[in-house]
């Protein structure tokens, strides 16, 4: 999170209020527009839309892609990779009781 930043998710849809509103925080002055969309057909046509909102308004635009097809799936293989790791530094349970002794 940065100071100063406005972090939004149209939810996967697309309204004219959603595009008027995008608009709107584009034509701020020094705004920059990050679309993180899917890596898929549709990621790619929302990327496109914004490109052409961020090109009106005269401000930066750059996409950010998911390690995997969309985020989520992305967000899932992370979390199995940090768990993985807590488990091999932890080590596993041992199956056998500690000797009482």
């Amino acid at each position: 999170m940065r100071e100063g930043s406005l972090y939004l998710s149209t939810g996967g849809g697309w309204s004219p209020a959603t595009e008027a509103a995008v608009r709107v925080l584009a034509a701020r002055p020094g705004g920059q527009l990050v679309a993180a969309t899917d890596a898929n057909a549709q990621g790619e046509a929302f990327a496109d839309r914004l490109r052409d909102i961020a090109e009106d308004a005269g401000c930066d635009w750059f996409r950010l892609t998911p390690p995997a097809e969309d985020w989520n799936d992305g967000l899932q293989e992370r979390k199995g990779e940090e768990k993985e790791k807590r488990e091999s530094r932890s080590g596993r349970p041992h199956a056998r009781r500690p000797s009482q002794g």
